[in-house]
């Protein structure tokens, strides 16, 4: 090798640098790898399906959860308001056949908060029973008294 080509590879060595690295490249596949492939793909398939249809039905259960608090929502907003709630009073109903009026009254406040008028059937009045006492019978008619059995 003559002196100017033997101190050019020497410059060249100086001023180059080698290293190694991994690069993603195209490799072409055999049948084995392409079949494990395609059972690969079909089992992610499968677990997509099931992963979307969770995400759907948690989606459902959120909604319905987030409807829940923003119905709660609005009602505690109405009640400050308004002022006042709805809430489950006991009440009393009374048929006052001297008034000839059915009257809902309030038993908290005792206030009537609601009255009509008796309808014709509520008109009726029943007629107040007696149960026989031990050992007395029951008269159907005038000559029949049926005796309790033991």
């Amino acid at each position: 090798m003559s002196a100017k080509k033997a101190e050019k590879a020497e410059v060249e060595h100086e001023i180059r640098s080698i290293m190694n690295e991994d690069r993603a490249l195209p490799v072409e596949l055999d049948d084995k790898a392409v079949a494990t492939r395609a059972k690969d793909a079909a089992r992610i398939a499968a677990e997509v399906d099931e992963a979307e249809a969770a995400l759907k039905e948690h989606t459902k259960h959120v909604k319905a959860r987030l409807n829940g608090l923003k119905e709660r929502q609005r009602r505690l907003l109405e009640a400050v308001r308004e002022g006042s709630e709805d809430q489950q009073v006991s009440c009393e109903i009374i048929h006052d056949y001297t008034e000839g009026a059915r009257k809902v009254v309030r038993m908290d406040t005792e206030e009537v908060i609601h009255e009509r008028a008796l309808t014709a059937e509520e008109r009726q009045q029943s007629l107040p029973t007696e149960e026989p006492g031990e050992g007395e019978g029951v008269a159907l008619n005038e000559e029949e008294v049926v005796e309790p059995s033991e």
